[in-house]
């Protein structure tokens, strides 16, 4: 058989396997019940109200429509669009496998402590294991009180729970733009930032470092180096992290080093 028609087969198999599972699926699960046990789950994981407008099975996966979580302060998340679409080949079992996931127009607006409200209830099965190749999310936007991140553009790829993968974000945070290249492990809650560099009207500031136990929002701490504007950084981390104009660092060109939590850190000069 010649390489051509090796390739068409292949391309076959994998649309007949695709086109059986999405009959099945349509078949086996209708929209208006998995619509219903995915609204469920959400409010068992996450002890909000859910709810979703639509969810419909196709080619390119399973499309989730107007996904809306209320929590008991009335916080929010807010999502226009989810798209998963799952790996067809077989994997070994209690493996999740995903080619992607697609995040579309998110919201999250947090009213006041949002870390006493969202309660996960329940989690991945240690001898589970999460295989996803790629977590894109589009003009997302969130707002704390005193702050608005919005524009954010989120590029994730090669998903695991166990193993450290590349994260790169783009975002702007109160007329500032951000571009971020870091590295993530989830199993040790532990984010390396390999460049993160922002901008504010001719001015930047570059930052490296870690982060750990970022899962817990009481114990996080973090080890930063800082080069740049010192009144950009100011404005952008100071100011928003106690509320007031802060001035300590006014010159045009800082070199610091950070290491602390958000309550107690120390700034040393290099």
């Amino acid at each position: 058989m010649g390489i051509k028609k090796i390739i068409l087969a292949f391309i076959v198999v994998v649309f007949f396997l695709f086109a059986t599972t999405v009959i099945l699926l349509k078949t086996i699960i209708p929209s208006n019940r998995l619509k219903n046990y995915i609204q469920w789950q959400i409010c068992s994981f996450t002890g909000g109200q859910a709810e979703i407008k639509n969810v419909s099975v196709g080619f390119s996966g399973v499309v989730l429509s107007g996904i809306k979580v209320i929590f008991i302060d009335n916080s929010e998340i807010i999502i226009e669009k989810l798209i998963v679409a799952p790996n067809l080949f077989p994997f070994p079992r209690k493996q999740i496998a995903l080619n992607e996931v697609r995040i579309i127009n998110p919201e999250i607006k947090l009213r006041n402590n949002f870390e006493n409200n969202i309660k996960l209830k329940r989690t991945f099965h240690a001898h589970h294991v999460l295989v996803m190749s790629s977590l894109i999310i589009k003009n997302g936007a969130v707002y704390l009180p005193g702050v608005k991140i919005n524009k954010l553009d989120l590029n994730v790829r090669n998903v695991s729970l166990k193993a450290s993968f590349p994260v790169e974000a783009y975002f702007s945070v109160n007329d500032a733009d951000v571009n971020i290249k870091s590295e993530c492990n989830i199993d040790k809650a532990q984010i390396t930032i390999e460049e993160a560099v922002i901008k504010n009207n001719g001015k930047s500031v570059l930052l490296s470092g870690e982060i750990k136990d970022f899962m817990n929002f009481k114990s996080i701490n973090f080890t930063g180096n800082v080069n740049g504007n010192g009144v950009l950084f100011n404005k952008i981390f100071l100011s928003n992290l106690y509320k007031k104009k802060i001035t300590i660092f006014e010159k045009e060109n800082i070199n610091l080093t950070i290491k602390g939590n958000l309550e107690n850190f120390q700034v040393s000069k290099n």
